[in-house]
């Protein structure tokens, strides 16, 4: 019977996936356009067909009659008799949720009654159809298949549906020939789908077998079944034979169809296990909709793969959990295998090196058959948000953005809970009434953004509100009434540390416990389940502004990269999760730096105090540490023989530490076992692993070290490479004996080492040849007061990004590269092409802009400029908060001859707007108080500036950035270190009004 286990999960698992999309584009409805709309409902409309016809094979009436009418309502909005509204997707929604509760025990479907939310489907479409269409849908076209009528009715109105152009055809399927055959209804009903319609179904049963006074099962499955393909072309599309296809004619339908006739009612299908009340020959007839024409595209993709679908054959496949588990385990032993052999490689270095290669090949590619993308889990939350902002009465929208970054199906599953929690939570207490977002300035619709990206070997997660923040004073208040801190503890710490304290066990600042967010469970459930995973939660938040939580998740829990270490003689693993970097002192170092703050110890590492810890003091101390243990140990003396002082720099969240250790082994990937029933309430580690000799390693946990010691922690960035576009990386260089400059590396394509020998010179002017095209050399003692470069057989040539002319800076030494803030003093720099000045490393350094150097050197290429006549008059305010591209961005400008203003963030810059009239507003996007995109929202709501035009600056640009961007309301987007572009988008824009005064003029 095709009711047999294995097929009816195979079915329950395409259904469920077919439904995860159907929800996605039901939401998807709202607020598109029509062509949109179109798109979506055709996708829709296939889906839920989909669903259906195998509910059909399988005789799930229950399932069929419910996708049935939701099928209904799809083809009425398609053919454009129904529009869509919030009533509309309530009652689809519903019907999903319907059919998800129906496959959760699809045995007993059949039994469910479907009637209230039947009812309420088909209602909404008879209060919404036209009443021509009214008429149709009663009226019966009567088709016929040689001279015989067709078995079961068909509507005039999806008879007017179906394309003329298409031949009808009626096709049955024998379904215990299917079964012997091992042909999948699922497989069925997408090759069919692949090149036609199917317009109607219908599962028919024979007669009762009266001497064993039971129903004898589904004979077969009739469809009626559109397409353009000729006859002798759909055996191949339906697997049929040619006596199973009966060409059905439609010439004398229309005539034949009565006016004053209804269409009969259908028998339902019997209940599952319902003995002897079945009618002779009783039908579970479904009515199926013309689908939507595919695109050209999609018909290419279909047919494509159809016979394959046909005979089993296709581009995937399901493989049990159990047995990737089982995958996942034994590549777990090859990597053993492999690294105990690498040991033992000393004279098979090639065979070495081959098993190297395929183990990790086979790891990572086993590895892939677990990930699944991000968008499973995101793919609930839209209809979270909907359902919560009715229900809370509040405008919110939710932005998504990396639903196809992959993660472990076992994190992917535990991560739900966890972010389902932080976007009820945003819902509930982040996001304000409309009214009280008005009161405060605000826009009425609340924003909510969630993003997954790959950092450094992890998955990252932000999920960000534009909401009311967190209250500090609130929670500090609340610390001190629970006893989480003393008041002397509460005012030495930031308001930063403050909102940490919302991830204590027990804390909560609500009045009452909410049903919608929290229902009792607090923060640190969401952070200890994080961490169980092996991430780490990270908050900050600013009160009237909005809150931010940072997810970082590592990629799988089964083989992950370690630094082994050793410790008193023993090995251990650090996860590179963990890892910032690897520090060495020598000598006097160790003095010099390693100082005693209190009780604890602390190293002075580039201007900041990191907390220490000796992990030989942890091995020996199994009670939590004190302060007292804390200054005993401070005040050991380490051993004098040692010359070298070696330790990881770890990570906690946003917070780091030093761990001391004895030797640095190596890096390597490990096999996470778990750890002995005995070991598993020691709080420093996290695991075990076997080491290629055969040795046993244990994981350590770096959070759970830094609970045992108390180790004060050291603030570190909580952006991570997300950090503040005024923290940026920056190359040192020296030109003369006397001056230090720095060139922000974003601005830096290359640097080319070059010999004396190869620079040509002609006139005053030098070249070298770089990639085959010459390159103008500039040296800087020929623009600015600075000291010569003396001479030397080589030279470093540095050559900016984004010059349309081909030119470099000559060097004679590249220093290094350091990560600074760009705060730069402007006053006093000492010629054009110098962006402003800072101290980096007890140093006076000189920023360089490299596009003024040009300009200087060779002014003649740069003649393309608007007519000063036209330019002085047109004005333009700059919307940044970082002093070093406030200059670059300014030099760009008034080069051009551009009136420039500036302003800090977006609430100065829309207050000048709105005292002062500029031609072009050109806006960074990440500021404080007003970011970029609240500034365009408000500018294009008010009446007198809302016409102004906007261009959006980043310093990164990802096509995610610029569609959001654009969609806020900018008019152009573009790369602020981008010189040429900007001015060309510029002139462009500006250009074009002059031009439009001129014509109305």
């Amino acid at each position: 019977m095709l009711n047999d286990k294995a097929i009816l999960d195979e079915f329950v698992v395409e259904a469920r996936e077919h439904l995860a999309k159907v929800e996605e584009d039901i939401l998807g409805m709202e607020g598109q356009d029509t062509e949109n709309t179109a798109e979506l409902v055709s996708r829709l409309f296939r889906a839920v067909h989909s669903i259906k016809g195998s509910a059909g094979f399988l005789g799930l009436s229950a399932i069929g009659s419910l996708t049935h009418a939701m099928e209904a309502l799809l083809s009425m909005v398609r053919s454009g008799d129904i529009s869509v509204d919030s009533i509309l997707t309530d009652a689809l929604l519903a019907g999903v949720d319907h059919v998800q509760t129906l496959l959760d025990d699809v045995d007993n479907s059949n039994e469910v009654d479907i009637s209230a939310i039947q009812k309420r489907l088909d209602s909404l479409l008879e209060e919404r159809l036209p009443d021509q269409a009214k008429k149709d849908r009663k009226t019966p076209a009567l088709l016929h298949t040689g001279e015989n009528l067709l078995p079961f009715p068909v509507s005039a109105y999806t008879l007017n549906r179906i394309d003329k152009a298409q031949h009808l055809y009626l096709l049955r399927y024998d379904l215990a020939a299917m079964e012997k055959e091992g042909k999948r209804p699922m497989e069925i009903i997408a090759g069919l789908l692949s090149a036609g319609e199917i317009v109607e179904a219908e599962l028919s049963l024979e007669a009762f077998d009266l001497r064993q006074s039971l129903p004898r099962g589904p004979l077969s499955y009739q469809v009626l079944y559109a397409t353009i393909l000729e006859e002798d072309l759909v055996p191949m599309i339906s697997g049929l034979a040619d006596d199973a296809i009966q060409p059905v004619s439609r010439e004398q339908a229309c005539a034949l169809c009565r006016e004053d006739a209804g269409i009969p009612e259908k028998a339902p299908l019997p209940a599952a296990g319902d003995p002897l009340t079945l009618p002779p020959a009783a039908r579970a007839q479904e009515k199926v909709e013309k689908p939507q024409k595919k695109t050209q595209k999609e018909e290419t993709t279909s047919a494509g793969s159809a016979g394959d679908k046909i005979n089993g054959k296709g581009g995937s496949i399901r493989i049990r959990l159990d047995i990737l588990d089982e995958l996942m385990t034994l590549a777990g032993e090859l990597v053993l295998v492999r690294n105990q052999h690498l040991l033992a490689a000393d004279h098979t270095g090639n065979l070495a090196q081959r098993l190297d290669g395929v183990t990790t090949e086979l790891q990572q590619t086993i590895m892939r058959t677990r990930m699944q993308p991000i968008g499973n889990v995101f793919s609930k939350l839209p209809r979270m948000v909907r359902d919560l902002s009715h229900k809370l009465e509040k405008n919110i929208e939710l932005e998504m953005e990396g639903q196809d970054v992959e993660l472990d199906k076992t994190i992917l599953e535990a991560l739900a809970d966890p972010l389902t929690h932080l976007i009820r939570n945003a819902c509930d207490h982040g996001i304000e009434s409309p009214a009280d977002r008005m009161a405060s300035g605000k826009p009425e619709t609340g924003h909510i953004r969630v993003t997954a990206r790959h950092e450094a070997g992890q998955i990252v997660l932000v999920l960000s509100d534009d909401g009311k923040g967190m209250d500090t004073e609130k929670i500090r208040k609340k610390a001190l009434d629970l006893g989480l801190k003393k008041e002397s503890e509460l005012s030495l710490m930031t308001d930063s540390e403050i909102c940490q304290l919302t991830m204590l066990s027990g804390f909560s600042t609500a009045d009452r416990v909410s049903e919608v967010s929290g229902r009792g469970v607090g923060m640190d459930v969401v952070k200890t389940s994080i961490e169980a995973l092996g991430g780490s939660l990270q908050l900050s938040s600013v009160q009237g502004q909005g809150s931010r939580f940072r997810i970082a998740l590592p990629l799988t829990l089964a083989i992950i990269p370690c630094l082994t270490v050793r410790v008193n003689g023993e090995r251990f693993a650090i996860p590179q999760v963990n890892l910032d970097e690897l520090v060495c002192l020598y000598d006097e170092e160790i003095k010099g730096r390693i100082s005693c703050v209190g009780s604890h110890e602390v190293c002075r590492l580039r201007e900041t105090l990191l907390p220490m810890v000796r992990m030989a003091e942890v091995l020996k101390r199994p009670e939590p540490f004190t302060e007292k243990i804390q200054a005993a140990i401070a005040r050991t003396p380490r051993n004098a023989e040692k010359s070298s002082l070696t330790f990881a720099v770890v990570k906690v969240g946003s917070h780091r530490f030093g761990l001391e250790v004895d030797e640095v082994i190596g890096t390597e990937e490990i096999v996470v076992k778990p750890m002995h029933p005995a070991l598993k309430s020691i709080p420093v580690y996290s695991g075990a692993t076997i080491m290629g000799d055969g040795d046993v390693a244990l994981i350590l946990d770096i959070d759970g070290i830094a609970r045992h010691t108390g180790v004060p922690l050291a603030a570190g960035s909580e952006e991570g490479p997300e950090k503040s576009i005024s923290t940026q990386p920056v190359l040192l260089t020296a030109s003369g004996p006397h001056e230090q400059f720095a060139m922000a590396l974003q601005l830096v394509r290359r640097v080319e080492k070059i010999a004396a020998k190869d620079i040509e010179r002609m006139g005053q002017r030098e070249f070298i040849t770089l990639d085959e095209t010459p390159t103008r050399i500039i040296r800087l003692e020929n623009l600015l007061p600075v000291s010569a470069c003396p001479e030397s057989d080589t030279y470093h040539l540095l050559l900016p990004k984004f010059s349309e002319k081909p030119f470099g800076i000559l060097f004679s030494e590249i220093r290094d590269i350091v990560d600074i803030p760009l705060d730069l003093a402007t006053k006093s720099v000492p010629g054009k092409g110098i962006l402003g000045a800072a101290v980096i490393r007890d140093r006076l350094s000189l920023f360089l802009d490299p596009f003024q150097l040009i300009e200087s050197a060779e002014p003649e290429w740069f003649g393309d400029r608007i007519r000063a006549q036209e330019k002085k008059q047109q004005r333009i305010l700059m919307a940044e908060d970082t002093v070093f591209f406030t200059q670059l961005v300014r030099n760009y400008l008034t080069s051009d001859g551009y009136q420039v203003d500036t302003a800090a963030n977006g609430k100065e810059a829309l207050k000048k707007l709105k005292e002062e009239s500029y031609d072009l507003l050109v806006s960074d996007l990440e500021m404080p108080e007003m970011d970029g995109w609240e500034l365009i929202r408000q500018v294009r709501r008010d009446p007198d500036i809302g016409g102004t035009k906007a261009i959006a600056l980043t310093a990164l640009a990802t096509e995610a950035d610029r569609t959001r961007t654009l969609n806020a309301g900018f008019d152009a987007f573009e790369v602020k270190i981008d010189r040429e572009t900007l001015r060309r988008r510029i002139r462009s824009m500006l250009e074009q009004d002059i031009f439009t005064q001129r014509k109305t003029a």
